[in-house]
């Protein structure tokens, strides 16, 4: 169970302020600048990005949604890449391999 406060924006820090007796859930984050109520409550992977009211619950996230075929997919475009890099070191390796003749041939003076 993890909570984090995320207050610095590379440039300055920001306040974070949790309330008394509020109930912090499972990984729930905190982009400050944010307050969280007395006796307010955060839903469980929720990322707060605005002040919780005393005693609201505060729910910031998606709903779950499942991309069917998605396994699939991604195997099918990472086999493209390798392609694509199997096609690239292979010309990569022929320009290689004309450059060690040429360089053959300038050594042997021909």
């Amino acid at each position: 169970a993890g909570t984090i406060t995320a207050n610095y924006d590379g440039y300055r820090k920001h306040r974070t302020s949790i309330g008394a007796r509020a109930k912090v859930s499972v990984d729930t984050m905190f982009v400050a600048p944010v307050s969280m109520g007395d006796e307010a409550y955060t839903a469980a992977g929720s990322v707060i990005t605005k002040d919780v009211p005393p005693g609201a619950l505060g729910v910031a996230r998606e709903r779950q949604q499942n991309v069917e075929g998605y396994a699939q997919r991604r195997a099918e475009r990472e086999a493209g890449s390798e392609g694509e890099r199997e096609a690239a070191s292979e010309g990569e390796a022929s320009v290689e391999q004309e450059s060690r003749q040429a360089q053959g041939k300038d050594a042997d003076g021909s």
